[in-house]
């Protein structure tokens, strides 16, 4: 009986270290995992979103993540920093309809393993209003190898664009708004008429 005992307690033992070192990669590194948080069928203007965490489900923040999105067999090439949430995004722009294939990749650092992730994402006809971020959850994005600062998203026509937070627009250089029912209109204006909280308009 008490053998039985010991041996049970020793398989426990066993099985728990085996656990324990399956977690382990041999190079003493944390694995990581990116996972599409977003929708899978989008309009121009919308988010392709992804989340990047390490093993123990830890939210990796400003990692440098890598997009490959193929369109009609050409890849565009973006890189995008992930927020204090583990977060990052590529807003789509002037996308054909139809089904395209997206790889997140992450290439790891000193301490993270890299890791990949693909999903297919169809993109349908009209258009979305880009999807809204926190201030702090604005993804810094590199586009084309040009580094942008930090207030900067990447379409995925390659054009840079800025986001105005107290608005939620993002608009390029040019001042143009993309996305959303200001479409085409000017960021300037729209920051010189913006609705004042408690103002009644008759």
């Amino acid at each position: 009986m008490n053998k039985n005992i010991i041996i049970a307690i020793l398989i426990v033992v066993i099985i728990a270290l085996i656990a324990v070192f399956a977690f382990q990669p041999n190079n003493g590194k944390v694995n990581t995992e990116i996972k599409f948080i977003g929708e899978s069928t989008l309009k121009n203007g919308g988010q392709i979103q992804i989340e990047l965490s390490d093993a123990q489900g830890n939210k990796l923040s400003g990692q440098l993540v890598n997009f490959t999105y193929t369109s009609n067999g050409v890849d565009e090439k973006y890189s995008v920093y992930t927020d204090k949430d583990g977060k990052a995004y590529l807003v789509l722009e002037n996308e054909p309809e139809g089904e395209h294939q997206v790889v997140a990749s992450f290439n790891g650092t000193d301490k993270y393993n890299p890791c990949k992730s693909t999903q297919k994402i169809t993109i349908t006809s009209g258009e979305e209003k880009i999807t809204s971020t926190d201030n702090n959850s604005t993804a810094s994005t590199i586009a084309n190898d040009n580094s942008t600062p930090s207030n900067q998203a990447s379409s995925s026509s390659g054009q840079i664009l800025f986001y105005d937070a107290e608005l939620n627009v993002y608009y390029d250089q040019n001042g143009i708004i993309h996305g959303g029912q200001t479409d085409g209109a000017s960021i300037y204006d729209a920051r010189n008429n913006r609705p004042v909280p408690g103002l009644d308009v008759d």
